[in-house]
């Protein structure tokens, strides 16, 4: 195993290498998010996988910035963390993944405010019951599955 440091955008590898790609926390820090799945898309294999998590832009504490900037008009939203350039909300996610040619397989919820200062006992009771209640704007992260067709 190797590591290597590059741009997410122009991924310096053959078309077709890959059977899965994972971003984990990436597509956010940038505003070109299109030109990255295009890139995954390139360098999977065909009926290859993509596993991607990136911050609910729909969680409840984002509500405030969505509102601000959807009475502006402005279709690219920003997170509360200035690294953020560019958070999703999962219809926004999926669209995106669809139009550059890849089926969702599955989009979910996870993690409930991973910044809250509290312990974690209380922690994983909060998560179990966010779980079953209003997930989608409790929880603060997708993930997405999904297959080049």
């Amino acid at each position: 195993m190797y590591f290597m440091r590059g741009d997410v955008r122009k991924l310096p590898f053959y078309d077709n290498t890959f059977d899965i790609v994972t971003s984990t926390e990436v597509i956010e820090h940038f505003i070109e998010g299109e030109e990255f799945i295009k890139e995954c898309y390139r360098v999977l294999k065909r009926h290859g996988y993509l596993l991607l998590t990136t911050p609910n832009r729909f969680r409840i504490t984002a509500l405030p910035r969505n509102m601000m900037y959807w009475l502006r008009r402005k279709k690219i939203v920003p997170g509360p963390n200035p690294e953020h350039l560019r958070e999703y909300t999962p219809k926004d996610l999926c669209k995106l993944v669809r139009r550059e040619g890849f089926n969702v397989i599955k989009l979910d919820f996870i993690a409930f405010n991973p910044y809250l200062p509290i312990p974690p006992t209380i922690y994983q009771k909060l998560d179990f019951i966010t779980d079953r209640l209003l997930k989608s704007l409790t929880k603060w992260d997708l993930i997405l599955v999904a297959k080049k067709v």
